[in-house]
């Protein structure tokens, strides 16, 4: 064989090499991204399904679901503290005490750096200290980044529902459209007519993200009926997965497809369904 012939022997064999190399990451490629993204929507949905354990765990206790804001009611709902601090010690692990400010806004001086007391050293000295909250991973989606930060604290894309419109919130017991969540509402769980599986609880969002630790919208909000797309990247709600991971209010999550029916989802996010 001559060396021009075998120069392009070898070199249709690169070729075909190369070929069969691109067709094959071309058919693994997909499945790998279809995997790592099954792997941060389970986490994601455990994330909630914790964050409801814990509402489960308050609502055992007391007979009611937690106030969407906590904290001094001179202050007004924006400056006051999420539902997570009510919930903080009904978390799994039972963590150490938060140390915050609670006559002061989520946002003082005194507030803006969240601090853990050290409960359970064996130096008494210790015991009187305090160190730094991090990151904490069940407050936050696994498809977000980590270092998404809102006034130096870490953001949630986790919402508690408030119901049916942008002022959802702030409706009182007893008004049409409300959900679990509200600025100075609580909600009985045998208030929930339409049943705790029927009842969005929390649910993810990438719009308008806020600290954890700040009442108001960055933690409460209602569905917008007439600001579409309601859910999706762009929408009100979801946006970190082809679905829209909820937590219901019997701690069951639930995988809300984009497309959903207009109707069925205003029924989810109310206690009472479209009664």
């Amino acid at each position: 064989m001559s060396g021009e012939s075998s120069y392009q022997l070898r070199r249709t064999e690169i070729i075909v090499l190369v070929i069969v190399v691109a067709l094959v990451a071309a058919l693994i490629t997909p499945a790998i991204f279809a995997a790592r993204e099954g792997a941060r929507r389970n986490q994601c949905a455990n994330n909630l399904r914790n964050l409801s354990f814990g509402v489960q765990a308050y609502t055992d206790n007391l007979g009611t679901f937690p106030l969407g804001t906590v904290g001094s009611r001179a202050l007004s709902p924006e400056q006051r503290f999420s539902w997570f601090l009510p919930l903080w010690p009904f978390f799994e692990g039972k963590p150490p005490a938060l140390q915050v400010d609670m006559n002061q806004a989520w946002d003082a001086e005194i507030n803006r750096s969240p601090q853990l007391k050290r409960e359970y050293s064996l130096d008494p000295d210790e015991r009187l200290m305090s160190y730094p909250l991090h990151y904490i991973s069940m407050f936050g989606c696994p498809s977000a980044s980590r270092s998404l930060q809102v006034q130096g604290i870490q953001a949630t894309q986790y919402i508690g529902m408030a119901g049916l419109g942008k002022n959802a919130p702030e409706l009182a017991l007893g008004e049409a459209g409300i959900g679990v969540w509200g600025y100075e509402r609580d909600v009985a769980v045998r208030g929930i007519t339409d049943g705790t599986a029927q009842t969005i609880l929390f649910v993810e969002t990438v719009r308008e993200l806020g600290p954890w630790l700040a009442g108001g919208p960055p933690t409460v909000r209602g569905l917008e009926p007439s600001d579409v797309p309601r859910l999706g990247p762009s929408g009100q709600f979801g946006g970190l997965h082809s679905t829209v991971s909820a937590a219901m209010a019997d701690a069951s999550i639930r995988q809300i497809e984009p497309s959903i029916d207009p109707t069925v989802l205003s029924a989810l996010v109310t206690i009472a369904g479209n009664d």
